[in-house]
Parts: structure tokens; sequence; C-alpha cells
């Protein structure tokens, strides 16, 4: 007898795939731009890099920081890992598939992980390297897009139980206003922080 958590849970969304699907090409996007612009400086320290735009906008202080490699290789090679499954995951739904439970789990995992990782490099971002990296920006546009969905998802597929799936239904309803708050969020923190670097620029 199969295992309750490994159970494919019988709810599919194309909808919901298909934003999945859609956040996690944009996210591997980004990460594949961090890994090229980290393969440059390599092979040349002094390289012009397109992600360098002026004082506030720019990648090449933190591509080769600690920050950038947290697990010991770089934080954009586990993004492409992490976007590149979320982008197969959300094609099977987009398909008209359904996921196991534990699925829905280890991705409402890596989801809110992935929140903090957001919150950590916005900090790094605005308090250590005092610029922008555009690609970075990316990614945390995708993650945080993603929160909603996929934890909408979660719990609209019932794999938190069946009376989870009311509130997922309307989470998911509603991820379009959850996202654009968490953006709200970030760009707050980023005015009030580089108030001075952002009056520079005007």
């Amino acid at each position: 007898m199969p295992n309750a958590s490994s159970k494919a849970v019988r709810w599919t969304s194309p909808a919901t795939g298909i934003a999945i699907l859609f956040f996690a090409i944009v996210g591997l996007i980004s990460s594949i731009a961090l890994v090229q612009s980290e393969l440059e400086v390599l092979q040349d320290p002094e390289a012009n890099l397109l992600c360098d735009v002026n004082p506030l906008i720019g990648c090449s202080s933190s591509l080769l920081s600690p920050q950038a490699h947290l697990l010991v290789i770089p934080n954009a090679a586990v993004g492409l890992m992490a976007f590149g499954a979320l982008a197969a995951l959300g094609a099977v739904l987009t398909f008209k598939g359904s996921l196991p439970r534990l699925v829905w789990w280890g991705m409402s995992a890596g989801v809110l992980a992935g929140v903090g990782f957001v919150a950590f490099f916005l900090h790094a971002s605005v308090a250590v390297f005092r610029a922008l990296c555009p690609y970075c920006m990316l990614t945390w546009v995708a993650v945080l897009a993603l929160v909603p969905i996929i934890l909408g998802g979660a719990l609209a597929s019932g794999s938190f139980g069946d009376r989870s799936i009311s509130s997922g239904k309307t989470t998911l309803k509603y991820s379009w206003a959850i996202a654009l708050v968490l953006y709200l969020i970030v760009i707050l923190v980023i005015v009030v922080t580089m108030s001075d670097k952002i009056g520079y620029l005007f």
C-alpha cells in the first residue's frame, strides 16, 4: 500500500501550472545570467558586465562575495536546479497532471526558504554592497510571485488536509495581490535604506 505522503492528490490546475512554469522560467533566465556574469568576472576581473548600469544598479561587487556562495557553489547554480525543477512540475500541472502530497510539501518548503533567501540578499544588497543586482532582483520577482501560487496550490490540492482547500482557492484567487504586497515591501526597504544613492541618480 503506497504511503499517504507520496500519494498523488486528485487535483490539477492548468492555470496554476502555467503561472508556476512562467515564473520558474523567469528565475531560470536570471540564474543563467548570473552564472554567465560570474564566469566573465572569473575570466576577466575588469570585464564590463551588462548588469553594471550605474552606481545603484550593478552586480560586479557581489558576484564573487561569500554572500553569493552560501552553499559553497554559486547561489545561481542552486537557482538553476531549483527553478528547473519547478518548471518541470509546473509543466506537469499545465498538462493536467497531478502531484504527490510529498512534492507539494517540498515545493512549499522550498518557496518559503526562497523568501528567506530574498530577505537575506535584500539586506546584503542595501547594507553591504550598497548596490542592486538586476539579475538578483529578477530572481526576487520570480520567488515572491511563486510564494502565493505554490502555497495556494498546495492548500487547494488538499495536501495539507481537506480543511485547507477553501483557503487555498482564496490564496490562488488573490495571489497577484499577495505578490504585489511583497513587491511593495521590497521597494519600500530599498527606498528607505538607499534614498541617498537614489537621490544621487536624479
